[in-house]
């Protein structure tokens, strides 16, 4: 198997400069964006396209490179792509097209099986089929992988104007690296910009001021007076304009400065597109003018926990000699293998492709994150790595950056490799197989502390793989927090039977251990991220030897990783203290729980209890560990329920104790029949002991029975003890009906003081009479009289209620 090479540009701070010679095309491609100003490209068949590299430059940083063809794989085989340079004026007896190259792999491809390079001429445009002159063709088959250098003479065009393309031709797949092209021909006049002080790779906090220094070079035979426009502009739009200070003599330089006023301030995120140019108009290549630049403008993210497991990779980046891929399978050789992320489910995870891919560099980057109010940043992620044999040592590093990711820190927080005593590995998959995670287990949890970058405002992490040739690196499931120092213990493990505490007395025994390493517990007083998510249990025991299936969990819960598993898992016994936990329960149904982090379900341990001690025996990979029951404690206490009569209305009025996780109060009245929902209010959720009171504006005439249901945050329901509150109307009283505006149904309430003939009557606005609701003689009471529309048109209605001679009238309003 070939390796695969797919690059972004390098992570350095650098200015941007050309292998420049006075002629009219010099292109070193060392600038971010690509292909260069007047440039094109033009894919037509194939997997790849050119673009631009760090893994082999023959000057400076960077070459252009189309990466080889995956015929091998069964993926697309031939390419047919093309690279075309500026338009050449005036060509002169003479002139060179000069430019380096070299061959991705070193390989003799059998029979006609070859690659090469054609060097094509246009006389019209830079349309593919007008290239119709082959000046070149170079053939790769059994190529050097170090650069050859090329001058082809352009004679044959003398005096015309030309276009000039690589057309690059492949049937079985090698690769190349195509560097310093230039053509020799030059023009009297003839300037252009040729570096300016951006970096390569940079993300770019919104409202940063950014400087921008440009470098102008006289590439024409001519001198060149001062006062030549410079400019630059933001996604096409209006320039900011300078202009040079001094005169050029032929190959002299100078820089222009926009700062101040004239710098750019992005003050949203975005990518920027950022042209900056020199304007000549008496000059006839233009070619040669520009420079294109992105910008990536982000805001940091502030609001932590922040978690990704890369179905939306967000703000996340990639860099490096080779690029991190983002899948949930591969397919090989015509085999689908799904990926299998640390809840074992098939979902996406960032892979380094080290397999036969020896000294690449990969870096993942996180986005900006904001730690100026964070006190204890630590860093959880998983990793899962394969290894190919003894020879070959894949390293996983994380790094950080401080200033958007141009540069990162030499001493890495974290560091591992299958030759340091902690492993990187984590499985040992077939011999010649290229390693995808197919379980859980294949998972190791980890926890790097960021103490170090508390408080600084913008922070990268990124998680930097070294290729040894091994077998592919994973990373998924990362998480940063804030978490508070008291609750954080760190401690190195070095000997079997060595039992490490933390925060709320939680202990981990260890029965067996793999390498001396770290044991990381992180204590949180605080609700699980995706709480209500339970694996059916159908053998484990609570302390009393019941089998239950939990569908409860306490807000106390543990996050804890052990740098030392690898292939073999360290053995260990954990024990959590029930000490403090709110609510009335039953201790001896309690269960530990454990997942591998939020994305999967809580699974019930067997668990046994000495005292307010829980403990469970035997376990192996860390994770996430909760508190858990079947039903749920008691979450409140309802001291005291009563009401009162106010004028027409009942209010009622309740105070409670030891609230705990409540959602809402439900006020129901009993109609005769069965308990009516008169409305809802909202749980106070800031102390143990609340005064809550409700209004029922249209209580029933007489005896009025009231309770409360009461909903936990988790969905569990109680009930309150029944009020009971007279209610006596004063006299007889007519309510506006309800709903109002209604669509199909209303309701209208009367209270009857005595016995009367009672007459209710509706009718439309032009005074005709559509409906009797009621024409009787009623006792003393409240009524409710429904009104079905059936189809009449919507519209306002009145209805008129007659009580022996009293007489009283409401307007309705019926909507579509």
């Amino acid at each position: 198997m070939k390796k695969i090479t797919h690059v972004l540009p390098l992570l350095v701070f650098c200015l941007f400069a050309l292998t420049a010679r006075s002629q009219q095309v010099s292109d070193g491609f060392e600038k971010q964006y690509f292909p260069p100003a007047g440039w094109s490209t033009a894919h037509v068949k194939g997997a790849h396209s050119w673009e631009t590299s760090v893994d082999r430059p023959n000057n400076g940083l960077m070459s252009a490179f189309i990466n080889y063809e995956l015929i091998d794989n069964g993926d697309l085989g031939e390419g047919d792509n093309w690279l075309i340079l500026p338009r050449v004026y005036s060509v002169q007896s003479g002139d060179k097209l000069n430019f380096s190259l070299a061959a991705q792999f070193k390989e003799l491809l059998s029979g006609s099986y070859y690659e090469n390079l054609e060097v094509r001429i246009s006389t019209t445009d830079a349309n593919i089929s007008s290239f119709t002159n082959t000046l070149s063709s170079i053939s790769l088959s059994n190529y050097a992988t170090t650069y050859n250098n090329y001058s082809l003479d352009l004679s044959a065009y003398n005096g015309q104007n030309i276009y000039i393309a690589f057309r690059n031709h492949q049937n079985q797949g090698v690769g190349m690296f195509l560097d310093d092209v230039g053509v020799t021909s030059k023009l009297s006049s003839d300037v252009g910009v040729t570096g300016i002080n951006l970096n390569n790779d940079a993300i770019i906090p919104t409202g940063t001021t950014m400087n921008i220094s440009v470098t102008v070079k006289n590439l024409g035979t001519g001198s060149l007076a001062s006062g030549i426009p410079v400019k630059y502009s933001i996604n096409n739009g209006t320039a900011v304009v300078l202009s040079t200070g001094v005169s050029l003599t032929t190959g002299a330089t100078t820089t222009v400065n926009f700062t101040g006023a004239n710098a750019f301030v992005p003050s949203t995120p975005g990518d920027y597109l950022l042209k900056v140019y020199t304007d000549n108009t008496t000059e006839s290549n233009r070619a040669n003018d520009s420079i294109y630049y992105t910008i990536r403008v982000r805001t940091p993210k502030s609001s932590f926990p922040y978690f990704q497991d890369f179905t939306n990779t967000d703000d996340w980046t990639t860099s490096g000699s080779a690029e991190f891929q983002f899948v949930d399978h591969i397919n090989n050789a015509g085999i689908d293998y799904n990926v299998s992320n640390p809840a074992g489910d098939k979902n996406k995870a960032a892979l380094a492709f080290t397999y036969n891919s020896y000294g690449e560099n990969f870096y993942l980057r996180t986005p900006l994150l904001n730690f100026t109010s964070v006190s204890k940043p630590l860093l959880n992620f998983y990793v899962a790595a394969g290894f190919f044999d003894n020879t070959y040592y894949d390293q996983l590093q994380v790094v950080v950056s401080v200033d958007g990711g141009v540069t990162f820190d030499a001493l890495p927080l974290y560091n591992k490799s299958n030759i340091t005593n902690s492993k990187l590995v984590t499985v040992s998959p077939p011999t010649g197989l290229f390693y995808v995670p197919n379980a859980p287990s294949n998972w190791r949890h980890e926890i790097v502390d960021l103490s170090k970058y508390a408080g600084l405002p913008n922070v990268m992490v990124a998680f930097k793989v070294t290729s040894g040739g091994a077998n592919n690196v994973w990373i998924d499931n990362v998480e940063i927090v804030n978490q508070v120092p008291s609750l954080y213990t760190s401690v190195n493990v070095t000997t079997a039977g060595q039992t490490v505490t933390g925060a709320h007395n939680t202990s981990v025994k260890f029965n067996t251990i793999v390498a001396q390493d770290t044991v990381r517990i992180e204590g949180n007083d605080a609700t699980p991220p995706n709480k209500n998510n339970f694996d059916i249990n159908t053998s484990n025991t609570s302390p009393d030897g019941s089998i239950e299936t939990p569908d409860f969990v306490f807000d106390r819960y543990f996050t804890i990783a052990y740098s030392g598993n690898s292939i073999t898992r360290a053995s260990y016994d954990i024990s959590l203290d029930i000490t403090g936990l709110p609510g009335l329960f039953d201790a001896n149904k309690l269960y530990i729980l454990k997942r591998s982090d939020q994305t999967d379900a809580w699974v019930a341990l067997t668990t046994t209890k000495v005292g307010n001690i829980l403990k469970a025996s035997g376990l192996t990979n860390f994770s996430d560990f909760a508190i858990g029951l079947h039903g749920s404690p008691v979450p409140v206490t309802v001291v005291s329920i009563n009401g009162h009569q106010q004028n027409n209305i009942i209010q009622l009025k309740w105070t409670t104790s030891q609230e705990v996780n409540i959602d809402k109060y439900e006020v129901q009245r009993w109609d005769g029949k069965d308990w009516a929902a008169l409305g809802s209010v909202a749980s106070q959720k800031i102390a143990m002991q609340n005064q809550y009171t409700f209004e029922d504006n249209m209580p029933l005439q007489g005896m009025n029975l009231y309770r409360l249901r009461i909903t936990s945050e988790i969905g569990s329901v109680v009930y309150s003890d029944i009020a009971k509150v007279q209610f006596e109307s004063s006299g007889n009283r007519v309510y506006q009906n309800v709903p109002n505006p209604f669509r199909n149904q209303t309701v209208i309430r009367l209270d009857i003081a005595k016995q009367a003939l009672v007459k209710v009557l509706v009718y439309n606005t032009a005074g005709k009479q559509i409906a009797v609701l009621d024409n009787s003689n009623r006792q003393p009471g409240t009524y409710l009289l429904k009104w079905n529309t059936g189809n009449i048109p919507a519209g306002t209605y009145f209805y008129k209620v007659i009580i022996n001679d009293e007489v009283q009238t409401r307007t309705m309003l019926k909507i579509e």
